[in-house]
């Protein structure tokens, strides 16, 4: 296996595996491959840290961070209103989370959490090598590049259901700093 840094022509493979990896949980997993490919351009031009890790010529892992991950967000949902706005339509669960989202974003005291340090806005293993190493190897290799770059903290935030990867961060030296009703922030320091 390697780790390299993800490139454009990686971009239909990630959007495939995304919606495998991510199922029904996640909204950008109800995006069609066309807007899904939209989307992964919009982080990879914005955000500074991105890997995969590849078994063969397979891509099996990959990890998006940088400082303030809401920005390419924003900028990709502006550009694409009308095919999200068909997408919720189509995915009617995922209105219901998408107004809460900005009801908690009228109602937030304080700064989004990830705002100001590196964050990991997606990290994600496919399902067959899950609970291999694999997810803990691209996260140390991504440490390694932020030690390298005297960065010295970074933050993350999961879903409140996904129980493994929760256990996961807190044996890995996680700190909560905080939560809202679907996610659970963590920040991590890293010392030489």
């Amino acid at each position: 296996m390697i780790i390299r840094t993800i490139e454009n022509s990686d971009i239909d493979e990630l959007s495939i595996l995304h919606k495998k990896i991510f199922g029904k949980t996640h909204f950008s997993s109800a995006f069609s491959v066309k807007l899904l490919k939209r989307y992964f351009f919009e982080l990879l031009s914005y955000h500074k840290y991105k890997y995969v890790m590849v078994e063969d010529t397979k891509i099996i892992s990959y990890l998006i961070a940088g400082i303030d991950p809401a920005i390419p967000v924003k900028i990709f949902f502006k550009k694409n209103i009308f095919s999200i706005i068909l997408v919720l339509i189509k995915n009617p669960s995922f209105l219901v989370e998408k107004l809460l989202d900005s009801f908690s974003l009228l109602n937030s005291k304080g700064q989004d959490l990830h705002q100001n340090d590196i964050s990991v806005y997606l990290i994600a293993v496919d399902t067959y090598v899950q609970n291999k190493g694999v997810g803990k190897t691209l996260l140390k290799h991504f440490e390694q590049q932020l030690l390298q770059n005297k960065v010295y903290q970074y933050t993350l935030a999961v879903r409140i259901e996904n129980y493994a990867t929760i256990e996961f961060y807190k044996k890995n030296n996680f700190i909560e700093i905080g939560h809202d009703y679907k996610t659970i922030s963590y920040m991590k320091k890293l010392y030489l």
